[in-house]
């Protein structure tokens, strides 16, 4: 997999994916305990109650024969006082009425379904206690359904809630796969276009530039990089010219060198010191060339040595002062073979005359 946008939209899947079924689970499974404690607290409610009624029953008969009588009276009466809107299992809306004894064997149910049989703990804890004489002699325990479960409306209740959850769950995980996909999209945009332009420059292409669009750490890169080619291109167009110059300042002696040598191979000049001193300045001229260029490659590799060392002040400005005076000298007397009659030489000027303005 080597397409950074595919890797960019599956990591914003996949932590859209784990995110949203964690929500979702954890939503879920909060949702279902809390609903089972508002129920069972609701159940509480109504079977204390109920209890008073129990208990008198046991206080007046002393056991609990006979009980199923009273276990149907106050399902009826639940009924009624609810208006008849029970219509799920096991007493609908009543509820479902299960008693049982000191020991936790079930007396009596509603449902007819665990009569003799042992209530788990669990289950008791959700009753309350009957206690007659400072005595606990009975549970009334009122859930919906069996006992260990909802009833069928609040098992409707639960899966609305779980299909919500998830419906929600995949709108979230469409929407973050969507926007995820835009944000890659936008972060590998610029990057291809530095890919494009790179593989450009690679070519020679030095004139390449990319778009700044953002000021985050992509338009930094882009910015470098327009930086970048910028000073290559400079680079490159000094180098040329530094090679156009070179060549006309190589060819000029070369020509001269050339020149005499064959002047003088061919008999037209003899050999002589006369003949070969202009030769050999302009060898001693091309030896400071390439000395000069070899200052340059030292220079742009960063091995160029710096070295110091004392020197007079006095003797350095004499020396430029003197190299002055030739120059000065010989082009006062230029000027001085073309002022016009009667003018002092002292009046001439590096631009003309100052006295006969001669030009």
């Amino acid at each position: 997999m080597r397409s950074l946008a595919i890797k960019l939209v599956l990591a914003f899947v996949a932590v859209t994916l784990v995110s949203v079924g964690a929500v979702a689970y954890i939503s879920g499974r909060v949702t279902t305990e809390q609903f089972a404690v508002y129920v069972s607290r609701g159940g509480l409610l109504r079977a204390e109650a109920a209890v008073p009624q129990f208990a008198a029953y046991y206080a007046r008969t002393g056991t609990w024969e006979g009980v199923e009588a009273l276990v149907t009276s106050w399902i009826a009466g639940e009924k009624t006082s609810r208006g008849g809107r029970g219509q799920g299992r096991a007493g609908g809306g009543a509820g479902r009425l299960i008693l049982a004894s000191a020991e936790g064997m079930v007396v009596a149910d509603s449902a007819g379904e665990l009569a003799g049989t042992r209530l788990s703990k669990e289950v008791l804890a959700q009753g309350s206690p009957i206690v007659v004489d400072e005595q606990q002699i009975g549970t009334l325990v009122i859930t919906t359904g069996d006992a260990s479960s909802h009833g069928e409306p609040e098992e409707e209740y639960l899966a609305s809630v779980q299909r919500a959850l998830l419906w929600a769950g995949l709108l979230a995980g469409a929407l973050g796969i969507g926007l995820g996909g835009v944000l890659a999209y936008q972060i590998i945009a610029p990057i291809r276009q530095l890919r494009s332009a790179a593989t450009a420059i690679a070519g020679g292409d030095l004139s390449q530039r990319v778009d700044v669009t953002t000021g985050d750490e992509i338009g930094d890169l882009a910015t470098a990089f327009n930086r970048m080619t910028a000073k290559l291109e400079r680079q490159q167009a000094l180098r040329r010219n530094l090679v156009a110059d070179i060549a006309h300042e190589l060819r000029t002696p070369l020509s001269v060198v050339r020149g005499s040598m064959e002047a003088m191979l061919d008999g037209v000049h003899p050999l002589d010191e006369a003949h070969l001193s202009p030769v050999y300045e302009e060898a001693l001229l091309l030896q400071r060339l390439v000395d000069d260029l070899r200052l340059l490659s030292l220079a742009d590799a960063g091995q160029l040595a710096l070295e110091r060392r004392r020197i007079e002040m006095s003797e350095l400005v004499q020396s430029v002062v003197n190299a002055a005076e030739v120059a000065a000298d010989h082009q006062r007397s230029g000027w001085r073979a073309r002022c016009r009659p009667g003018c002092r030489p002292w009046w001439a000027m590096s631009n003309g005359c100052g006295r006969c303005s001669t030009t």
